[in-house]
């Protein structure tokens, strides 16, 4: 967790740079654009803020900042307050409310003290405010944190509470940072968001810095960690995990473990893809066929110009038994168009190859003229009968 801000805080002056487009917010800013990591603002703030001594634009950084706000006299200093910070509030403390009225710690309003059987069914009586809150502690946020100022489930108190993929934790957010201790390792809070300098700046599971984004990452062979390798598909730039041939690894659910890369993968070979959409495994991910040689099963040995893995791609690739590739499914013994037969045949109404109508081989009901009117440049088809007139 941050360490604590003092209770005090220090006004201090602002540097004349342009402010960033949301330095005017009132009632505790966001992520701020070139706050200095020494305390201070980076900008000028506007609109009447105070410059806070964590280099955010404020409403206020004492109660005598509020006296023009009788219905809000006192001003959020405690750390953790989040959005609230820096805010002119009705209390910060049950004792700036009136008898049998406590503090909410959420939005800092004067409510009704709690009873165990007054807050509604989602809410908790928290003893130490009086007030009904979200969370009393992080078993009752579902996997979230609980913040033990605001009380209110959220995302993140500290960075190491974020995800590789979003690093930095501000006002309960991941993905975001005001100062550098909001986050990871040593890095940098640059325009709101956690960026790298050197390597020594960024923690051992990403120990490599790609200055060109500002984020830590890891390459090949760049994993320090006893059987660790890097995974690319792991955060932003990559990030060191331990081999899944390792002897405490392994990898999860239907996943494979590639032993030359030491990756867990979607598969090893084509057997390990049921997808009829995706049969081909390359690279260790299912993905759709380029060339016959990408389709290894012997029931579909051709690649489709669709991509898939079929029977057929042409009437010349299948048995005499099974005369005709029907184009649309990809399998032999059928037809849809003539061009679904081979040369001498067309494709009759039964959706069969067979000789053409008026021809000697035709045999009365299953002769084969046309399917559609495109099939007789010079009349229309007769749909039942498969003949052109």
């Amino acid at each position: 967790m941050r360490a604590p801000l003092p209770l005090l805080l220090l006004l201090v002056a602002c540097p004349s740079a342009a402010p960033p487009p949301d330095a005017g917010s009132t009632g505790g800013s966001g992520p701020i654009a070139g706050a200095a990591d020494a305390g201070v603002c980076g900008f000028a703030c506007r609109g009447g803020q105070l410059c806070a001594a964590i280099g955010v634009c404020v409403a206020c950084l004492s109660d005598a900042d509020c006296a023009g706000s009788p219905s809000t006299p006192h001003c959020e200093t405690r750390a953790g307050a989040d959005l609230l910070f820096g805010s002119c509030v009705e209390c910060v403390d049950g004792a700036q409310c009136g008898g049998g009225r406590s503090c909410s710690p959420s939005d800092d309003d004067c409510v009704p003290t709690c009873t165990a059987s007054s807050c509604p069914a989602s809410q908790r009586c928290d003893p130490g405010s009086g007030a009904c809150v979200d969370c009393l502690g992080d078993p009752d946020c579902g996997g979230a944190r609980c913040n033990p100022v605001t009380h209110g489930c959220v995302e993140c108190l500290q960075p190491s509470d974020c995800p590789v993929s979003q690093p930095g934790c501000y006002q309960g957010g991941c993905g975001q940072c005001a100062i550098a201790s909001d986050c990871p390792g040593s890095e940098a809070c640059v325009e709101g968001a956690c960026a790298c300098g050197p390597n020594a700046a960024c923690p051992a599971v990403t120990p490599t810095c790609f200055a060109d984004g500002g984020v830590c990452g890891c390459t090949a062979g760049g994993c320090a960690g006893a059987g660790e390798v890097c995974d690319p598909d792991q955060g932003p730039a990559g990030a060191c995990v331990l081999a899944c041939g390792a002897p405490d690894g392994g990898c999860p659910g239907p996943l494979r473990c590639d032993a030359a890369s030491g990756l867990c993968v979607e598969c090893l070979t084509g057997a390990d893809c049921a997808d009829p959409t995706a049969p081909v495994c390359v690279a260790g991910a299912c993905a759709q066929c380029a060339v016959d040689a990408d389709c290894g099963d012997a029931g579909a040995p051709r690649c489709s110009s669709g991509h898939l893995c079929v029977q057929c791609s042409s009437p010349s690739q299948c048995p005499a038994d099974q005369v005709g590739c029907n184009a649309a499914s990809g399998s032999c013994g059928s037809c849809a168009e003539n061009s679904d037969c081979p040369a001498g045949l067309g494709c009759a109404v039964s959706a069969l190859c067979a000789p053409f109508c008026g021809t000697a081989a035709a045999v009365n009901g299953g002769c084969a003229d046309c399917r559609t009117a495109a099939d007789c440049p010079d009349a229309g088809c007769d749909v039942d009968s498969g003949v052109c007139g």
